[in-house]
């Protein structure tokens, strides 16, 4: 997926549909033409640098531990390493309700320990609106899983929050509503292709819903009763 607004020029929701549809249509994909239209960007109010910089190295630290409890290894062994890292980036209130219920419990489900080590994706999402990874390494063509490793070292490479916070500059609301126009309609496709092909279980499914959810999440998607991360919509 490319950025279409390099210089944050103001485009009506109209313009921003029709340039989505015609790069999905270059990549052989056709969402439906009647799919509706996200706001407008005067009506969005963006997440703050100080919330996007806390998610991220939230979900940063519950994928490390996620990811670890899944190689069954004893999990005391990484609930400890986890703490370090938590007490190194001040992170102790970066957690949401259900990331925390899942951090304190001392046997895990073996598919919540899968579930919260795929969000790297999401993750990566949320590193490059704060400028941290380029448009090839969180929004290309969903065909295969993000860089972890680099996704990872973007963040650690700071060392604290306040060292990733003052390197973090906020992409502009056009840029990142582009990038929210397009993966709702690639969501869509996504959607239709799970019910009319159930026996398939295609990777792409996962990401594009991770990343759907961290730019719903990003635009504040449902503004009037706005979404905690553990509830955000990805509806089509």
């Amino acid at each position: 997926m490319r950025l279409f607004s390099k210089d944050n020029k103001v485009k009506t929701k109209e313009q921003r549909k029709h340039e989505s549809m015609v790069f999905l249509k270059s990549h052989g994909i056709e969402p439906m033409k009647e799919l509706p239209f996200i706001e407008d960007g005067e009506k969005i109010t963006l997440r703050s640098k100080e919330e996007v910089v806390k998610r991220a190295i939230g979900l940063l630290l519950i994928s490390l531990y996620a990811e670890g409890l899944c190689t069954g290894e004893p999990r005391d062994n990484h609930r400890s390493w986890i703490e370090t890292l938590i007490r190194q980036y001040s992170a102790r209130n970066f957690f949401t309700p259900k990331e925390k219920t899942f951090l304190e419990n001392n046997q895990p489900p073996q598919a919540e320990s899968i579930h919260f080590s795929w969000q790297y994706e999401p993750l990566a999402v949320l590193l490059w609106s704060l400028g941290f990874l380029d448009m090839k390494d969180a929004l290309s063509v969903p065909a295969e899983i993000c860089d972890v490793p680099k996704v990872v070292n973007s963040v650690k490479v700071f060392q604290s929050y306040n060292k990733l916070y003052s390197h973090a500059v906020l992409r502009g609301r056009e840029i990142i509503l582009d990038q929210a126009d397009l993966i709702y309609r690639y969501d869509w496709v996504c959607v239709e292709d799970r019910i009319h092909n159930p026996e398939k279980h295609k990777m792409e499914w996962g990401i594009v819903m991770g990343r759907h959810k961290a730019l719903n999440w990003l635009i504040n998607y449902g503004l009037d009763v706005p979404q905690d991360w553990d509830n955000v919509s990805t509806d089509t």
